[in-house]
């Protein structure tokens, strides 16, 4: 049975925000695919066929054919049997799930610091420089070191390969992209990281959840207004 292609409706809108962007590379294709289900180019159940992305990239099938894969196993698409590659729409359910999940990572992670007792002197000066940071790209460097350390200091293989499969809702730069998350992390990060500092489990864990279900409030009512939620 022949593989069902995009529609003309589908495939004109995709069109038009390809035409004055630069070429994207092969290993973009997956991250654009994902910036279309977010911003609502790509609605819920939408068709998204290789040869169709292929002609949008100007690329040969087999990148769409693995960017449709790397989507389809971060939840961003799925494989109907015979049709080929659909597109799961948010809903304010998967945006709670995915910030939700990723909270609990962070309060594991946390709670696997303290239980090693390594030294968090970078994590503290990581959890300084996200209390000043002041815009998009400061909270971007700040953050990832934050993180960064966090998972390096609980050197646990299961909990950072959790964290590397968490399907993340916000596509492109999630500080740049999402109002009100630099607040949100200089409002609770700091807090996580002297919670480490003191041994304090469950306030990290209780920050942790805090910080990611903030998050949850501000995506939702950026795509809520954006009329995205399916």
């Amino acid at each position: 049975m022949p593989r069902a292609r995009m529609s003309e409706e589908v495939r004109e809108r995709l069109g038009a925000a390809l035409r004055d962007r630069p070429p994207v590379p092969n290993a973009g294709i997956s991250e654009e695919i994902r910036r279309w289900i977010f911003v609502g180019l790509l609605r819920d159940g939408d068709v998204i066929s290789q040869e169709d992305l292929a002609d949008l990239f100007g690329v040969s099938r087999m990148p769409a054919r693995d960017a449709l894969m790397a989507l389809a196993g971060t939840g961003w698409i799925r494989l109907d049997p015979g049709v080929g590659a659909r597109a799961v729409g948010l809903d304010a359910a998967a945006v709670r799930d995915s910030f939700e999940l990723m909270g609990n990572i962070w309060a594991l992670l946390a709670r696997r610091v303290i239980e090693r007792g390594g030294d968090t002197t970078a994590l503290r000066s990581a959890a300084r420089r996200v209390k000043a940071a002041t815009t998009a790209t400061e909270m971007t460097l700040a953050n990832h070191d934050f993180v960064t350390e966090m998972r390096t200091l609980a050197a646990s293989p299961r909990l950072d390969a959790a964290f590397r499969g968490v399907a993340r809702v916000v596509a492109g730069e999630f500080f740049a992209v999402l109002p009100g998350a630099v607040e949100a992390q200089r409002r609770f990060v700091p807090g996580v990281g002297l919670a480490i500092e003191r041994g304090d489990v469950e306030r990290a864990r209780d920050l942790s959840l805090k910080l990611h279900q903030a998050h949850t409030r501000n995506v939702t009512r950026l795509l809520g207004e954006a009329g995205v939620l399916s």
